[in-house]
């Protein structure tokens, strides 16, 4: 035996086996599952508001625990919330049924006298938070419709409300009047909370900077709207900006020294517009998802935001701000809405490459037109997806489904066979086709006058 030819062998191995570019994992487990994933149309629903009419839904999640966590809320255009048993066909669903999470369950409650802009469960699923466009957060139980409080302070439309791990009293809301309030829902006078702490201003935009916008698409009265949140930890809330393109981590615990890091084109020579139109963090808390109205979400590792982003997607098109993004159970996959109808999904699994857009390896195809916006990730079945549509109809989406469907996951023939694809998105926007764009590092914004503790 060539003992010198073994060894070198060995060591090429091992060289192969430490480059990321060329090492090739154990596909996920759940590749060749969520390729099975079909939506019948016995589990598509229309929603419908006053007078009977169409009405497009735009916010979804599943429970954590009601149902064994397949109790799906839906909220819709005319501030309506239904809460449907995604387990069951919707077309044997009675609408008119309030029995109850543990019995047949399709009832819906009118909550605003608006759009509801974003839903969450609450206290192991026995109420819920909604956010709407009449400037206020609702508490709702689950039970019977119930008003069990209503958060007050806003002066705009609210867009994104999100509760603190593991204190589930402790809620975030952000809104178009650009401010981010904290709530107690501990503190309340006859139901009605105010907030304990807000931020004003929190993504202020500079007017100097407005002007020299080359688009005039974004509104100045907007401009400094938050449009979306999500929790790092006790700790360490995020907040995504309409029109500045910047991700700010806010220190709770001195809350006027919050860090921020940005999202600037590539060069920084383009002063195209685009916004965070969604924030998540995985289930383990590992990542944190940015997705960005130029068809972008950007990954980066909770743990090192300072490092700035890990990988990009992209492939799907996403150009307003209802459009939203999820990981999975799992945090290893990423679903997102689209502007074509399609949901699309991601595996983070696989090795990365620097500077590569990488496209999905898996579509939804089944809505009938429109934008599919909200999608939501079931936390006890990685095999059954929710998604929201202009069509106006909600779709469940599962992998155990036997019989033929029109609805159904279709492979992306453009990724290669390890699910990348170093090209830009084949029906790009004009935003995605003039930049690129990527996260760069923490700065400090400094002390400023922006953070109001309300007494």
């Amino acid at each position: 035996m060539d003992l010198m030819g073994h060894c070198s062998t060995i060591s090429r191995l091992r060289s192969l086996e430490m480059d990321p570019l060329v090492s090739r994992r154990a596909p996920h487990p759940l590749r060749s599952r969520l390729l099975e994933l079909k939506s019948p149309d016995d589990f598509s629903r229309t929603f419908r508001g006053h007078e009977s009419l169409p009405t497009p839904p735009i916010a979804t999640a599943f429970s954590t625990q009601a149902l064994g966590g397949c109790l799906l809320g839906i909220a819709d255009e005319e501030g309506q919330v239904t809460l449907l048993d995604s387990r069951k066909k919707f077309g044997n669903l009675d609408s008119a049924d309030s029995s109850g999470v543990d019995g047949k369950y399709a009832h819906t409650y009118e909550i605003h006298r608006n759009a509801i802009f974003d839903f969450m469960w609450l206290y192991d699923d026995l109420s819920f938070a909604t956010v709407s466009g009449d400037g206020s957060a609702k508490i709702t139980a689950v039970r019977d419709g119930e008003a069990l409080g209503t958060l007050v302070g806003h002066s705009g439309s609210v867009k994104s409300i999100r509760s603190m791990p593991m204190n589930p009293h402790t809620l975030s809301t952000a809104g178009r009047d650009g401010n981010i309030m904290i709530w107690d829902l501990r503190v309340h006078q006859e139901r009605v909370l105010k907030p304990v702490v807000r931020v004003q201003g929190a993504h202020a935009f500079d007017s100097r900077d407005l002007a020299k916008r080359k688009q005039r698409s974004v509104n100045p009265a907007s401009a400094s709207s938050v449009t979306a949140l999500t929790f790092l930890n006790e700790e360490t809330l995020l907040s995504g900006g309409a029109a500045d393109g910047r991700v700010l981590a806010w220190d709770l615990r001195n809350i006027s020294s919050g860090h921020a890091f940005e999202l600037n084109p590539r060069g920084g020579g383009n002063t195209d517009n685009f916004g965070v139109s969604s924030l998540d963090i995985d289930p383990c808390g590992r990542r944190v998802l940015a997705g960005t109205t130029d068809s972008k979400i950007f990954i980066f590792s909770s743990s090192s935001l300072d490092e700035g982003t890990q990988r990009t997607l992209g492939g799907h098109l996403s150009r307003s701000f209802y459009v939203k993004a999820t990981f999975d159970p799992t945090g290893d996959m990423v679903l997102s809405g689209s502007d074509d109808s399609r949901a699309y999904i991601w595996d983070l699994s696989l090795p990365s490459k620097q500077n590569v857009v990488e496209q999905n390896y898996l579509t939804l195809e089944g809505h009938y037109g429109g934008e599919v916006s909200d999608v939501s990730w079931c936390r006890t079945d990685c095999t059954t997806i929710a998604t929201a549509c202009d069509d106006c109809t909600v779709r469940v989406w599962k992998a155990d489904h036997e019989e033929p469907c029109r609805a159904s996951a279709r492979l992306n023939q453009r990724a290669s066979q390890d699910g990348m694809e170093v090209d830009t998105p084949s029906v790009p926007s004009r935003a995605c086709q003039q930049r690129q764009t990527t996260i760069t590092s923490f700065f400090s914004p400094g002390r400023d006058n922006r953070v109001m503790h309300v007494k």
